[in-house]
């Protein structure tokens, strides 16, 4: 059963882990840091969505620094507010296209990296603010004959300019439904605003899910315990984890795309110390447990509302891109193979490569033998719960996870044990909006 709703959260949660919320295990408040997480994570600046190839090598040394700082049981706020920081500090972008325009990008981008690596994060926030501050809060003659075009039915310049990108990346089929939606919603707009609270419910604020079961689950993996052995498989996973990503994979609230960390670790191979790390940073967030604050920023999500043609919204979340990375990773150790092909063959939700093909083919498949025994004594029943994946219990997914599949509970627990912020993503120039929900689940998670 879904957990009740209760009552509506604010809009902007508070800067992360100041002050700790109540019940909370984390006893390590976060310091004051600029700027604020709550600013990066809202802010709208966009990232580049390639890293010139001048710049990959330094900014894959630097990111392997900041994660492997991260990759720790107990990671220090200063070590998790660089790591958030660094793609909208370093990695952003303005302008245009063109190879002089991309040879100012790198300049400048390693211009931003150097003082990054300076400490002078205050200077590099305060030229993004102003950089966005630049942009016409009224919308220009442009943007008025663009809202003429889309009600005589054309496709506005915006998305025709997206559908592009994602061609020219080789996401053919995100260009495809790209091409027949019918746009964003206005997340300003207090009816899609009440709309997405009612398909993201909230629990009573006195409910913590799994509040009875242990904290972390100690046990072996099931694939040896020496040092030597396990790094080099981990970071395989992680290499593997990174290739996955389709083309035009877009990143999370930090703005750290997954083709950012796959043209980094192409560029100094799998060996590389960037692959190393993030296999590290996997085998900490699998086996151990992160502090409860660090929640609210690696499993924040980005919320895109898309209209619908009955007037309703659909909305697509988009999470951090090390939160995915981790759970691929944990996907593929055998353990969870094993423990998952237990569930076979009625799971076929999750991790089941062509599950609905299958079983759209099974049932038809067993209707026609049916047909042909001269059996017609049966039903075909099709159940289709309204607002399911949002709608589901926490509970019920870590004591599902802890009773079948023990190996991913500490994960799932660290992902599920509390409220997650949704910063919604409304139409171009407008700011994100956050909302916190703890009954939603994850896709791929």
């Amino acid at each position: 059963m879904p957990d009740p709703p209760g009552v509506p959260v604010p809009m902007l949660p508070p800067p992360l882990g100041t002050p700790p919320r109540p019940g909370s295990p984390s006893t390590n408040p976060c310091p004051p840091l600029v700027p604020t997480f709550a600013e990066v994570l809202s802010s709208s600046i966009p990232t580049v969505r390639h890293i010139p190839a001048m710049c990959r090598q330094s900014v894959a040394a630097e990111l392997a620094k900041l994660v492997g700082v991260v990759a720790v049981p107990t990671p220090t706020w200063e070590a998790i507010h660089r790591l958030t920081c660094f793609p909208k500090l370093v990695l952003r972008s303005f302008g245009r296209g063109g190879t002089k325009h991309q040879r100012k990008v790198a300049h400048d981008m390693e211009q931003r990296l150097k003082l990054f690596q300076t400490g002078q994060l205050s200077q590099l926030w305060a030229e993004a603010r102003a950089r966005m501050l630049v942009r016409p809060t009224v919308a220009p003659r442009r943007t008025r004959g663009r809202a003429r075009m889309e009600e005589d039915g054309t496709m506005p310049e915006s998305q025709v300019g997206a559908i592009r990108a994602l061609i020219e990346e080789g996401a053919l089929s995100k260009a495809t439904k790209l091409l027949l939606s019918r746009g964003l919603a206005d997340s300003q707009d207090p009816s899609v605003e009440g709309k997405l609270r009612a398909l993201h419910p909230t629990a009573h604020p006195h409910l913590v899910a799994g509040a009875d079961l242990p904290s972390l689950v100690q046990g072996s993996l099931g694939e040896g315990t020496g040092a030597d052995t396990e790094e080099p498989k981990w970071a395989k996973r992680a290499w593997d984890a990174i290739s996955s990503f389709p083309p035009g994979s877009a990143g999370g609230p930090s703005g750290l795309r997954p083709v950012h960390l796959k043209e980094c670790c192409r560029k100094l191979g799998e060996g590389s110390s960037l692959v190393q790390a993030l296999g590290t940073f996997s085998e900490v967030a699998i086996t151990h447990t992160f502090p409860a604050g660090v929640r609210e920023v690696l499993c924040a999500s980005s919320l895109i509302p898309l209209s619908k043609k009955d007037g309703g919204v659909r909305p697509i979340a988009v999470g951090e891109t090390l939160r995915r990375i981790v759970g691929k990773c944990l996907l593929r150790l055998e353990a969870v193979k094993e423990e998952v092909a237990c569930l076979q063959p009625r799971q076929c939700g999750v991790g089941v490569q062509n599950a609905a093909e299958m079983v759209g083919m099974g049932l038809q498949r067993l209707v026609q033998a049916m047909q042909v025994e001269g059996d017609t004594d049966y039903v075909v029943l099709q159940v289709d719960v309204t607002n399911a994946f949002n709608s589901i219990s926490r509970d019920a997914v870590l004591r599902g996870c802890l009773a079948k599949v023990p190996t991913a509970y500490n994960w799932l627990r660290f992902c599920y044990n509390g409220p997650s912020t949704l910063l919604c993503r409304g139409p171009p120039r407008r700011r994100m909006r956050a909302t916190r929900v703890r009954t939603w689940s994850r896709p791929g998670s």
